[in-house]
């Protein structure tokens, strides 16, 4: 069948190797010898999207779609296809599913215990659903009945459809689960009821349960559906942001989060790691993580299989490709490995970070795929929130206690990912290691061969204890012509321009949602070292720059209305005066240029007393360090070097890349095409209406001079963003009393000024 289609795809991204783990209870458990899994890739699948992927048997059923681009008006053809693999994962069988009409297409699968595939249709023209089962063979539904929801009432998640073991089938929608016999015929619905639903999931004996997340609980819960009762059961308090799939052997359900599968007995409680991810270095795309672990099956022998996607022309998507791997289970009676030694023999070095870093994971699996004498296991301190921003924030500086608390203990890493850490402070305290030390002492690397502007800005007394391989920079941009060609102003020239334009104007277009505070808090991170000079622990903010720094926040208003709030592309804001920027590409620039300032436009920045481009802030991407105190350094330099010379180009795709050499390869494809969906913008007709109709403004490709004037602008760079949250929390309390006009700015400076004196003594 043909029609136009807009295809989402979060999908996980698995990368293969040889790894380890140890098989033990969480928090102890038991012990032994050492479990792990060797990986293997098997066939390459032609698919753009995945509906279900299950064990059944020792067969495993996965059914996707396959798009194909027809004809001068580009419709697309879609096809729905189920396939079948054996044990070992080769392909028995590709059949074509046919709809139940022209116009349906699918919402959700399931594969039933007879290994049938399921689903959810949705007729597009009627809005109604049905559901319809297949057989191995494809072809036309064995059977299907028309549902009593709508196409507006059902969830799109890919855990909406399950079956229990007698053939009932539960949907989840938007506002309930509806629960039907194997008839078809509807038995009951549970209401949500405000309670976030997070999908509905079966076990190994057939029972199925609802992920929950309650805030009068705190957190979420596993609530098993009742069928005599008409309700939820038993419940088990889970983790956040985890997929559920079906069990085998005692374990009812497998947790799997980014970090690990875990088997789950919900009668006894009993939780156990099957695999870890991280030990094993294996990568998941971020965006979409949480669907993306429906696309693991386990089998009755607790091997996994799971589904790589590929993206083809250099990253674009121009159609996907999956390829199946299995990592095979070898019990702990097969190996033979003692402390500090991976199953093959190499000997393991540790990478500790706050946070996941994609790039670091990239990195990491090259590395173990190279090296023949280490190899690196990671670990990340950082759990999945599901609740609020604040809730995610506050885990990530819990994380970053705990990561403190177990340097304090003794147990440091090899290698640390320093973001959202308190580096200047682990500085200081000599626990990084100077990597000029082995630069210098490596024929195969030289300073010059990096930005030499990138790492002065990251050096501590002439030491250099961290590196990352890209960085982007946060900057304030606007036109040449009212701004000046120079970068760089204080607050009071910052005010002075404003003081020229109409009263009524917002100072950094798009910033709707900005109220005094808000802005002060968010600008602060980028002149902080206006004030502070973390490496000599000394602060100044009883002065006028400061001063003026808050006079100009009160150009926003005391509080904002949510109402005032709406999402803007970047150019739906009519003329702006400045506009905030993250810089990542040589592509940017021009874009603005041509489509929203239509005239030249210069990187003015946030103001700072320093000047220049002291206000431009560099961010630098996955910060690492060797430890000072760790037990193989030169071990952990080959990685870090691995980072700043073998992996330059992948991390030119993230940002800037920190070595020379990469730039011209960056400035030569910047002058031949921009990728795909950055060569058109769409304007609004009326900029008062951001959601109208719209016009089409063609980018050119750079010419040498916009090259020449954004790789100028990254050499000029001299200030890395050393945000602090303490500070940050600091200034911004005091600020809000001078806000709220109860203080004049004098006393608030004094008071900063006191209290960061006293935190900067006590971390320094």
């Amino acid at each position: 069948m043909k029609k136009s289609v807009c295809v989402i795809l979060a999908i996980s991204m698995l990368l293969p190797l040889v790894s380890c783990k140890d098989n033990g209870d969480e928090g102890g458990g038991e012990s032994g010898g050492v479990d792990f899994y060797i990986t293997e890739e098997l066939d390459r699948i032609r698919l753009d999207y995945i509906y279900a992927f299950d064990d059944n048997d020792g067969e495993l059923v996965l059914v996707g779609q396959r798009n194909e681009t027809v004809g001068s008006d580009n419709e697309i053809d879609v096809d729905y296809l189920v396939y079948t693999f054996d044990g070992d994962g080769n392909v028995i069988s590709e059949n074509e599913l046919e709809l139940i009409g022209d116009s349906a297409d699918i919402l959700c699968v399931d594969i039933r215990a007879d290994g049938l595939a399921a689903t959810v249709q949705r007729d597009y023209l009627t809005r109604e659903l049905y559901y319809a089962v297949y057989g191995k063979d494809g072809g036309k539904p064995a059977g299907s009945v028309l549902l009593g929801v709508t196409e507006d009432e059902i969830i799109s998640v890919s855990s909406g459809l399950v079956h229990d073991a007698d053939g009932g089938f539960y949907i989840l929608s938007n506002d309930k689960i509806s629960v039907y016999d194997a008839k078809g015929e509807l038995l009951f619905e549970l209401q949500n009821d405000g309670v976030t639903i997070n999908g509905i999931y079966k076990t190994r004996e057939g029972g199925v349960f609802a992920a929950r997340y309650i805030p009068s609980k705190s957190g979420c819960v596993l609530s098993e559906i009742n069928l005599g009762g008409k309700a939820y059961g038993r419940e088990y308090v889970i983790g956040a942001g985890a997929e559920y799939i079906t069990g085998v052997g005692e374990y009812d359900l497998f947790e799997c989060d980014i970090k690990a599968v875990n088997g789950l007995a919900v009668e006894t409680g009993k939780r156990r790691e099957i695999i870890n991810w991280e030990k094993q270095n294996i990568e998941f795309n971020t965006a979409g993580q949480i669907n993306n672990f429906k696309y693991v099956a386990i089998t009755d022998d607790f091997d996994i299989f799971c589904l790589k996607f590929e993206y083809a022309d250099e990253g674009v998507f121009t159609g996907g490709t999956f390829s199946l791997l299995r990592f095979k289970y070898v019990d702990s009676s097969r190996a033979d490995a003692s402390e500090g030694y991976a199953p093959d023999g190499r000997t393991v070095i540790s990478l500790s970070s706050v946070s996941s870093e994609p790039l670091i994971n990239a990195a990491v699996t090259l590395f173990n795929k190279n090296n023949t004498e280490y190899r690196i296991e990671t670990k990340t301190y950082a759990r999945n929130v599901q609740g609020s921003l604040e809730d995610a924030f506050l885990e990530l500086e819990l994380a970053a206690t705990r990561f403190n608390l177990d340097l304090i203990a003794g147990n440091a890493p090899d290698i640390m990912v320093v973001n959202g850490l308190p580096y200047q402070s682990f500085a200081d305290k000599g626990v990084f290691a100077d990597l000029y030390e082995f630069i210098d002492k490596d024929p195969d690397v030289d300073r010059s061969d990096y930005l030499e502007n990138i790492l002065s800005a990251l050096e501590t007394d002439g030491k250099l204890y961290s590196v990352p391989p890209c960085f982007t920079v946060n900057t304030l941009i606007g036109k040449s012509s009212e701004l000046g060609e120079n970068p760089g102003w204080t607050w009071k020239e910052f005010g002075a321009a404003l003081n020229k334009k109409p009263d009524n104007i917002r100072p950094i277009a798009g910033e709707m949602t900005f109220s005094r505070l808000f802005f002060f808090g968010r600008a602060f991170p980028f002149v902080l070292d206006s004030f502070i000079d973390l490496e000599s622990g000394k602060c100044s903010f009883e002065n006028e720059d400061f001063y003026e720094f808050l006079k100009q926040a009160l150009r926003y208003p005391a509080k904002v209305d949510d109402s005032e709030y709406w999402i803007y592309s970047g150019f739906d804001i009519g003329d702006p005066w400045l506009m905030g920027i993250l810089l990542s590409d040589f592509y940017t620039v021009k874009r603005y240029e041509t489509a929203l300032f239509k005239e030249d436009i210069v990187f003015k920045g946030y103001p700072a007393s320093k000047g220049g481009t002291a206000g431009s802030s560099i961010l630098p991407g996955a910060r690492t360090a060797v430890s000072a105190q760790g037990k193989n350094k030169d071990a952990a330099w080959e990685f870090v070097k691995l980072l700043i010379t073998d992996c330059q180009e992948v991390a030119g795709k993230n940002g800037f890349p920190i070595k020379i050499s990469e730039y011209d390869r960056l400035m030569k494809e910047a002058k031949e095409k921009l990728p795909p969906t950055l060569d058109v913008v769409r304007v609004p007709v009326d900029s008062n209406n951001p959601n109208g109709p719209k016009h089409e403004i063609r980018i050119e490709p750079n010419t040498d001079d916009d090259n020449r004037k954004v790789f100028d602008f990254i050499k000029s760079l001299t200030v890395f963003r050393n945000g602090d949250v303490t500070i940050t929390t600091i200034v911004e309390e005091e600020a809000a009393a001078y806000f709220a006009g109860q203080k004049p700015p004098e006393e608030v400076a004094a008071v900063i000024q006191n209290r960061v004196s006293l935190y900067l003594a006590e971390t320094g």
